[in-house]
């Protein structure tokens, strides 16, 4: 009988498995697809930038001295996040941090008045009314070192051209174009009117000031538009009976302007494309900083404690607004984060005003930087914190 038996080789099962294969490897790709759209439709829920905080310090969130900047306390600091760590602009200079709270560069220059902006690769510093404009980047340190003759405003690109506007005898004002390697590429010289206010696009390809003037004997403001490559001012722009405070490029070709009463958007055409009516209360702090939108501190009197947060498009819409009833120390947008800093807590929200996360015991901070990842630095005294929630 058992010459009879039938041998069975159990090789069927093996085949099985290396034609069902392809199969596993279609449906491991659907996963991670779908955990890719999951992330993407139900961000907030998922906390996505809590994981990628967990992952960029991990380690790190135990030492106490991690992410610790220690500087010269005075009341005219002015403070950026930079790449990973913190710039600040000083009476003494420049100063750059990175991530750890290792001071890289330092640049000295006489700032009276200090005031910084941050562009891709370069930090920018200035004496409003003063005489110096500075640069640096964390790899170079210093790269421009300039004396100008009262120097009212200077903004910096994306792309790291630069501009500044300045009182000249026999002017006044002059606006100057840097490229991004410091070189000047353009200048204009006004002996009519006097522009306090100056912003630059990437690539340098549009320069815009604010000029100060009269419209049938009543004050206007109007945004002169000129690009780098013509000699004669390409549009103007009437920003109506009001002080602008800042004017910005939200990108190429599309500007804000935030005055005293009215948010303004238009384009380097000359077309208003939107507006955003302060309603008659007080503009006391913003942020340009947030993706696709800006964020306002408004208080209903010049004195109290009737504050209120609110975002806005980049088309003038309003997204969310939010009662505070407290005095607001600062605000700081990046990404899709909004930071508020009051003297009891700080608060931060996403674009919908909607709470991300509180963190009650903020020491003695007046200030705050909010980053794009969800963490923030909490700055006051001559100390700044890097803080993870």
């Amino acid at each position: 009988m058992s010459d009879n038996v039938t041998k069975v080789e159990f090789g069927g099962k093996g085949r099985k498995a290396r034609n069902l294969r392809p199969l596993f490897s279609l449906l491991g790709i659907l996963v991670l697809v779908l955990l890719a759209v999951g992330i993407v439709l139900f961000r907030d829920q998922l906390n996505v930038d809590k994981i990628r905080r967990y992952f960029t310090y991990m380690g790190n969130s135990a030492d106490e001295n991690y992410g610790v900047y220690l500087f010269d306390a005075h009341s005219g600091n002015t403070y950026a996040s930079f790449e990973s760590g913190m710039a600040l602009a000083s009476v003494g200079g420049l100063t750059l941090w990175d991530e750890e709270g290792n001071r890289i560069q330092t640049v000295q220059g006489a700032l009276k008045s200090p005031a910084v902006r941050v562009g891709g690769k370069l930090v920018m510093a200035f004496d409003v009314g003063g005489n110096t404009v500075l640069a640096a980047s964390s790899k170079d340190g210093e790269v421009l070192n300039v004396t100008a003759n009262t120097v009212l405003d200077a903004d910096i690109s994306d792309t790291d051209e630069i501009c500044y506007v300045s009182v000249e005898d026999g002017y006044k004002s002059v606006l100057t174009v840097l490229s991004s390697h410091q070189t000047e590429t353009y200048k204009w010289y006004s002996s009519t009117q006097y522009m306090p206010v100056c912003a630059i696009s990437n690539n340098g390809t549009y320069l815009a000031a604010v000029a100060l003037g009269q419209n049938d004997g009543s004050f206007e403001s109007t945004a002169q538009i000129f690009k780098t490559d013509q000699e004669d001012v390409y549009q103007s722009v009437s920003l109506g009976n009001q002080l602008i405070l800042d004017l910005a490029y939200l990108s190429e070709n599309r500007l804000c302007a935030i005055g005293e009463s009215e948010i303004l958007f238009f384009d380097v055409e000359g077309q208003l494309s939107g507006a955003y009516d302060l309603e008659n209360q007080y503009l006391s702090g913003y942020d340009l900083g947030g993706d696709g939108f800006l964020v306002l501190s408004r208080n209903q009197y010049k004195a109290g404690n009737r504050y209120s947060i609110v975002t806005v498009d980049s088309a003038g819409n309003q997204i969310a607004e939010l009662y505070i009833g407290k005095e607001i120390l600062d605000i700081s947008a990046c990404g899709n984060y909004v930071a508020v800093l009051t003297s009891e807590e700080l608060t931060i929200y996403n674009k919908n005003l909607e709470i991300y996360h509180v963190k009650e015991n903020i020491d003695a901070a007046s200030r705050v930087l909010m980053r794009k990842d969800g963490s923030a630095i909490l700055i006051g005294g001559g100390e700044a914190k890097l803080y993870l929630p």
